[in-house]
C-alpha cells in the first residue's frame, strides 16, 4: 500500500483540551479534508477525520479525545491514497495528479529521451524530474535532468499511451 500513497501534510501538536490538533497542509486539494476521511500514516495506521477547520488549521481525529493522546501523533505525516484522492478531488481539464505522471515516457519528435521518476515544485513552475534515456547517457547525456511543466516545452500529455510529448526538451538534455 505504501506506493498507493499520497503525501498531503503533518499532523502538528495538541491545541485544545479534546484533542485537536494543528495540521500542516502541503496539498493544492484542500476538498480531501472533510468528516469522515480516512488518513494513513507511514506505519500503517488509518485515522479518520471527526473535524477540520481549514481556516484555523486545526483538525480532530475520531477517538482522540485529549492533549495526551493527539500528543502522540505530533510530527506525524498524513497520506492520501490514489483511489481517495481521485473519488475526492476533480481536476480542471489539462490538469493531472502527479502520481499518474511518474513513470510516463518523454518523447520528442518520437526519440525517447527517458521517464518521469518524479514532479517538483519550484518557485514559478512545475518541473519533471527526468530519468534519461540509457541509449541518450551512452552518447554522454547526464543521467537525468529537469523540464518545467509549461507550455514551451510540454506539447501534451497522454495517459492512455503512458507518455508525454515534449519540444526544446532535448536542448535542455544537451545542456545539462
Amino acid at each position: 500500500m505504501k506506493n498507493d500513497l499520497v503525501y498531503l501534510g503533518k499532523l502538528g501538536r495538541a491545541v485544545g483540551l479534546k484533542g485537536e490538533m494543528r495540521i500542516i497542509l502541503e496539498t493544492d486539494f484542500l476538498e480531501q479534508f472533510k468528516k469522515g476521511t480516512f488518513l494513513y500514516l507511514a506505519d500503517s495506521s488509518v485515522l479518520a477525520i471527526e473535524s477540520i477547520d481549514l481556516n484555523k488549521n486545526h483538525i480532530k481525529l475520531l477517538d482522540i479525545d485529549s492533549p495526551e493522546n493527539a500528543s502522540k501523533y505530533t510530527n506525524k505525516e498524513i497520506f492520501s491514497t490514489h483511489e481517495d484522492t481521485r473519488k475526492n478531488c476533480k481536476l480542471k481539464e489539462g490538469q493531472f495528479f502527479w502520481f499518474d505522471l511518474i513513470g510516463l515516457h518523454v518523447l520528442e519528435n518520437d526519440l525517447l529521451l527517458g521517464i518521469v521518476r518524479d514532479v517538483s515544485r519550484f518557485p514559478g513552475s512545475d518541473y519533471f524530474e527526468i530519468e534519461t534515456n540509457q541509449e541518450l547517457c551512452a552518447q554522454g547525456m547526464p543521467k537525468s535532468f529537469l523540464i518545467p511543466y509549461i507550455p514551451n516545452f510540454i506539447k501534451n500529455v497522454n495517459l492512455d499511451e503512458n507518455k508525454i510529448n515534449v519540444q526544446n526538451s532535448l536542448d535542455i538534455l544537451k545542456n545539462s
